[in-house]
């Protein structure tokens, strides 16, 4: 097989799959903002909660809130809050598995980058031998008019 022509062959499939990387890496980036998001929510919801709770402690709660009312209300927040930690574990699973499918299209971009500059490398080898091989045979072919004449 030619190597420039297997080099030639081969450039569309690295493009597309470079295509395919950079469609990959805005999924990932995606998720990634998703999960900022989220787990700034969760840190929202947990300060707050720890705010409310200090509060209360310190008596500096909404006057005529009872106890009751308090522990409902600090109940709801806790609930939100192992929710939105839900949220937060299924977006950092979602972000793994986009990371995972970004470096798998990422290794094939650059294993047919690899591939095909060996095909190059070796087209270039060979054309340096054929040229070699030409000046090889133009020398003797001079050399032998020499001693001809």
């Amino acid at each position: 097989m030619d190597p420039a022509k297997a080099a030639d062959r081969m450039k569309p499939i690295k493009d597309l799959a470079g295509l395919e990387e950079r469609s990959a890496a805005r999924v990932m980036a995606e998720w990634r903002r998703l999960l900022a998001r989220e787990e700034k929510k969760l840190s929202e919801l947990s300060a707050y909660r720890d705010e409310y709770a200090q509060r209360f402690r310190t008596g500096a709660a909404v006057p005529g809130r009872s106890l009751y009312e308090h522990r409902a209300f600090l109940a709801r927040l806790n609930h939100a809050i192992a929710e939105q930690a839900r949220r937060v574990a299924e977006v950092r699973r979602e972000y793994r598995v986009a990371v995972a499918a970004w470096e798998r299209r990422r290794s094939r971009t650059q294993a047919l980058g690899k591939l095909i500059e060996g095909h190059e490398r070796a087209a270039r080898q060979e054309e340096i031998r054929r040229e070699q091989r030409e000046s090889d045979e133009f020398a003797l072919r001079l050399a032998g008019r020499g001693h001809a004449a």
